[in-house]
């Protein structure tokens, strides 16, 4: 078991929200709403936050909307994470749709809300044109008749010998204590070499991945934020020997090792927060980590939501220098949930909502390097990764139809 680590903390830049009727549960919010689950986040407010004021210019080039770009990928079961591995392949996380359709189970109830379990979570190949489900059976578990699911959330490949798969709980760890099947949530996955190599897919009769951190045990043994204990894997960065997490729920990146020894990286606030030795600053609301990403200039960058109610603009691009401590770097989005770079050094913002409702439809901010804005795509329902190919075309993964019918896509966007 992981023990007590050595913590790695941000002073709260936090200022309280005028509504004091909070929902401490981001699972209730999130979960209603995507089929994403995070959890609800630390709000920054631009006014306390130096920055370049070339953030704050904004282009005038037009945008599309999402039904505008190109169909690579249909048929997908909660389609999350994009990455492209080193052989040109898009990979694509799937968190499944639980126990759908027959729902045989197990079956709990979370938030009120009935759930099933099934192992129906995978990742999924295109490449050359050929799409390939490389690994299967991954856990997930999902509302009845809704879709609504927790797996497979984030995807992540230093060579097509180390790749990595966070699997979401969205929840307190704990919960895996009522079945057996449960255990395999709030975990990390490495992929099995065989499953990426060319022309391996489901039905290869290999195993294809296996569990080799336990996050939520993590959150239980070192609970970094000093809150309630909650763990809900999303983003994943695997860079040399490392791993690095962002576990939405503990409000916390997470770092594993060559040895696979976990560590906290970063630790942000919860309402839940209380102070003491080596504790973050409490804070009103969550700060919910959602991505991790390296950019040109060797710096992690770093993307989270806020809490609920959505406070329009309140969340921040935060960057980090190797050996140092994140500072909030771009200001002014909402709901962050996914970035990438591109060749040319233009960052692009993924915002899961804009609107002050969560149902509301996000959209893609590009930001030049002079810190120039441009909003490409509009009107994305349901977004839930991104990635940008050698070209600089921007692929965003997105649910326009029913979850549990698997209708999730991926469509491609050329700036």
């Amino acid at each position: 078991m992981a023990g007590k680590a050595e913590r790695v903390n941000v002073a709260s830049t936090c200022v309280p929200h005028r509504s004091v009727d909070m929902n401490r549960h981001w699972q209730t919010t999130l979960t209603v709403v995507l089929s994403l689950v995070l959890a609800a986040g630390c709000t920054n407010d631009s006014s306390t936050i130096l920055i370049s004021p070339t953030a704050a210019r904004h282009d005038v080039a037009p945008s599309v909307t999402a039904d505008q770009g190109e169909l690579v990928l249909g048929d997908l079961a909660n389609p999350r994470a994009l990455t492209f591995g080193p052989e040109g392949a898009l990979y694509v996380a799937e968190a499944g749709r639980g126990g759908a359709p027959q729902n045989s189970g197990p079956c709990f109830v979370l938030l009120s809300q009935t759930m099933c379990y099934g192992p129906t979570g995978a990742i999924t190949r295109l490449w050359k044109g050929q799409r390939a489900r490389v690994a299967t059976g991954l856990p997930s578990y999902a509302q009845i008749n809704s879709g609504r699911a927790e797996g497979p959330n984030g995807v992540s490949i230093n060579g097509l010998g180390n790749a990595w798969v966070t699997v979401g709980l969205e929840g307190n760890p704990e919960l895996r204590d009522a079945a057996p099947e449960l255990a395999g949530f709030a975990q990390l996955v490495h992929l099995s070499p065989s499953a990426l190599s060319p022309g391996n897919g489901a039905g290869n009769g290999r195993r294809t991945w296996e569990f080799v951190a336990d996050l939520g045990q993590y959150e239980r043994d070192a609970n970094p934020d000093c809150g309630d204990l909650d763990s809900n894997p999303f983003g994943v960065l695997a860079e040399g020997n490392d791993v690095i997490i962002a576990d939405a729920g503990a409000n916390t990146f997470v770092r594993r090792d060559a040895n696979g020894t976990l560590s906290n990286f970063a630790v942000f606030s919860n309402n839940t927060t209380v102070p003491g030795p080596g504790c973050p600053s409490a804070s009103t609301r969550d700060f919910v980590p959602t991505s991790v990403i390296r950019g040109p200039d060797g710096a992690y960058y770093m993307g989270h939501l806020n809490g609920l109610p959505i406070a329009m603009g309140s969340s921040s691009v935060w960057r980090m220098e190797r050996g140092g401590v994140p500072q909030p770097h771009l200001t002014g989005f909402t709901w962050i949930l996914a970035l990438a770079f591109d060749g040319n050094g233009n960052l692009y913002v993924l915002q899961h909502s804009d609107g002050a409702m969560t149902a509301a439809p996000g959209s893609l901010v590009r930001i030049a390097p002079d810190g120039t804005r441009n909003l490409v795509v509009t009107g994305i329902p349901r977004p839930g990764g991104l990635a940008v190919d050698r070209d600089g075309a921007v692929y965003i993964s997105m649910i326009p139809g029913a979850n549990y019918k698997a209708a999730g896509e991926v469509r491609r966007y050329t700036p």
